[in-house]
């Protein structure tokens, strides 16, 4: 998920004494927005798991999403669960980086069940 970086002026803070009788002040355009980051979220069904904030310059593909996965994603479901992360049902996407064979073993060795039905759909 793309999220945009602006921060619009509220009105308040948009407001300004003047006389009646002066002008409206010209107010330079802002562009919609200053910039973009890419996030990715892992959540089960209490919450949010793990949120990854994509650096500058960097594409999701197959070893950046497997190393993801194997690193911080891991870590965090067997810190949350009862279960120490050994019984885990994984959901994804067909994108790319989710389905290429990189990210397949690395699923492999995490000892994930891949969760095929809503791929299919």
């Amino acid at each position: 998920m793309w999220v945009h970086d602006f921060i619009p002026e509220s009105q308040q803070s948009s407001r300004e004494w003047r006389h009646t009788s002066s002008p409206k002040p010209k107010r330079a355009r802002r562009s919609r927005s200053a910039g973009k980051v890419m996030v990715t979220f892992f959540w089960d069904w209490p919450g949010v798991i793990h949120v990854d904030f994509l650096t500058d310059a960097r594409t999701v593909n197959a070893a950046y999403y497997s190393d993801l996965l194997a690193t911080d994603v891991k870590e965090k479901i067997q810190s949350k669960q009862k279960t120490g992360g050994k019984q885990v049902a994984f959901l994804q996407d067909n994108a790319h980086p989710h389905m290429a064979k990189t990210t397949m073993e690395a699923l492999r060795k995490l000892k994930w069940n891949l969760d095929t039905s809503a791929i299919q759909s």
